[in-house]
């Protein structure tokens, strides 16, 4: 598995350490000179937007409580902890990166939200039967058939 937190930290500079303390399980701070983020292992194979919503979190002071929500999701999507703490950004640590040339907000670019117009959908039985459902229609499957669903979309224009 890709480890996307130390990818960010490791290309901004950032020193990153792993801990497996289950109470404080994000903080940020400045150790010898050098801002580090100390994360609970459980970060360590994050999918890649909870990295970048760690990373944005303690780099970069805009839409903070969005990067907040998208981590404490993550959390809870891992059932493992719920009595934990996330310590804020420290300015401290915010003022260092601000004279970092090298530390800017990331955007996650793979994870747009694209809606889609559904243009036909086709239901398949068991034995290959296809059947085109009205698209305001509802779907029903029997528990003793297994049905397959074929959706054609396409890109929804504004």
């Amino acid at each position: 598995m890709i480890d996307y937190l130390k990818e960010l930290c490791e290309n901004t500079n950032i020193q990153l350490a792993y801990t497996k303390n289950k109470l404080n399980i994000l903080s940020a701070n400045i150790s010898r000179n050098l801002p580090i983020i100390k994360a609970y292992i459980v970060f360590k194979n994050c999918p890649e937007e909870v990295a970048v919503a760690i990373f944005n979190y303690y780099t970069n002071s805009q839409n903070s409580d969005k990067h907040l929500i998208t981590i404490q999701a993550f959390l809870k999507s891992q059932l493992i902890l719920t009595n934990y703490k996330i310590n804020l950004p420290n300015e401290e640590f915010k003022n260092l990166l601000s004279n970092s040339s090298t530390c800017k907000p990331i955007i996650n670019s793979n994870n747009t939200n694209n809606e889609l117009n559904i243009l036909k959908i086709d239901i398949k039985n068991f034995w290959g039967s296809k059947t085109n459902i009205d698209l305001n229609q509802s779907i029903k499957a029997t528990n003793d058939e297994p049905v397959e669903l074929e959706v054609i979309v396409s890109p929804l224009h504004t």
